[in-house]
């Protein structure tokens, strides 16, 4: 993500051109107020993607648990009918 970004911004350096004409299309005042929003927009992307992925470790982590939590049980419960 982050070497698309930095290619992104310099392909941007290189062309300003570019800038100048989405500026324009999208009716802003000045390229640096687009290029803000372009940094802004891939950051908040970012940060969906990765809210997206910590829910998923997130529900890895509760099924782990569980997992763990009855194959200990299953242990005790074993232990105990060996003993009787």
């Amino acid at each position: 993500f982050w070497v698309v970004f930095a290619i992104i911004l310099i392909i941007f350096a290189i062309f300003p051109r570019i800038i100048y004409f989405i500026s324009d299309l999208v009716g802003a005042k000045s390229p640096a107020n687009i290029v803000y929003l372009i940094i802004i927009g891939m950051l908040l992307v970012k940060l969906f993607f990765m809210s997206i992925q910590m829910s998923l470790l997130e529900n890895k982590v509760v099924n782990l648990a569980q997992e763990m939590a009855l194959k200990e049980k299953e242990d005790r419960d074993k232990i105990e009918d060996e003993s009787k």
